[in-house]
């Protein structure tokens, strides 16, 4: 009885395959240990994996994601708003760029997710699918959000206050102003003013010495005196005006002014009927 048969070195090939698998299980422990939700879908938007993350936000068993589509998971309204955009996406084989979306968990609660994937094309460049991360960002939407109300908040007690409030850039342009500075200028509206340099709306005589003020509190990083300036308004009227700056600072540099202007024309008024009163009883 003879054998005859052929020896072969495998070696390299099991190697090869060892350092695959331990590449694939060291990419697989990657990914479940990430906070973000890795995922892919097909060509029609349908789950064909998600992470564990995912699981965690709309499961706990991978068939409640997985069959599934990302508007499954979303509001109707923001479903139709979405879908609407990834639509446009696909037809353009386009990543997923910074796509925020709302969602319902399997709790019941609703969370903001940012989107981002690539295309997963085959070799005649046909698309497959998408592949893809999201990063569950309601913390920071939250805040956000937050942050809003507070600032429309301080906007509403700003507007209600008589005084004039505002910001000025480094070159003395008006950057924020509320309705009582407005007004004291003959507007309607901040926005009507916004976006001029300040010393435009002063009468000539005064202007170069509010232009040196302005100057002074950026250069000595000092809050001004406060200075009376007189405003020829776009009706005709003449207003004085009592302002004091100071400065904005952004990591010690100074990136602009910010001050508080006061109406006394009526204040000057009164004295100029009084200086009047003198001048006439001492003739």
């Amino acid at each position: 009885l003879e054998f005859i048969g052929t020896w072969s070195d495998i070696t390299a090939r099991k190697l090869a395959e060892q350092k695959l698998h331990e590449n694939e299980k060291r990419l697989s422990d990657i990914i479940f240990s990430i906070a973000e939700w890795v995922w892919e879908v097909d060509e029609k938007g349908i789950y064909t994996y998600s992470s564990t993350k995912g699981l965690e936000l709309f499961g706990p068993s991978p068939e409640d994601v997985i069959g599934k589509t990302p508007f499954d998971f979303m509001p109707p309204d923001e479903a139709k708003r979405v879908a609407a955009l990834f639509s446009e996406i696909v037809k353009n084989k386009a990543p997923i760029e910074d796509l925020e979306n709302l969602n319902i968990t399997k709790n019941g609660e609703i969370i903001y997710l940012i989107t981002n994937g690539v295309p997963i094309l085959d070799k005649e460049g046909n698309l497959k699918g998408y592949r893809g991360v999201d990063k569950d960002i309601t913390k920071r939407k939250r805040l956000e959000e937050t942050l809003l109300k507070e600032k429309e908040k301080y906007r509403t007690l700003i507007d209600e206050i008589n005084d004039g409030i505002f910001e000025t850039d480094i070159a003395g342009i008006i950057t924020f102003a509320n309705n009582a500075l407005a007004k004291m200028q003959g507007f309607n509206r901040p926005e009507e003013i916004i976006g001029h340099k300040f010393i435009e709306f002063i009468s000539q005589e005064k202007v170069n010495e509010i232009a040196d003020i302005f100057s002074n509190t950026i250069k000595n990083k000092k809050v001004s005196e406060a200075v009376e300036a007189k405003v020829h308004r776009p009706d005709g009227q003449t207003v004085y005006l009592s302002i004091k700056s100071g400065l904005i600072l952004e990591k010690d540099k100074v990136i602009g002014t910010r001050g508080v202007i006061r109406d006394i024309t009526i204040q000057k008024q009164i004295e100029e009927k009084k200086y009047q009163s003198i001048i006439e009883t001492s003739i």
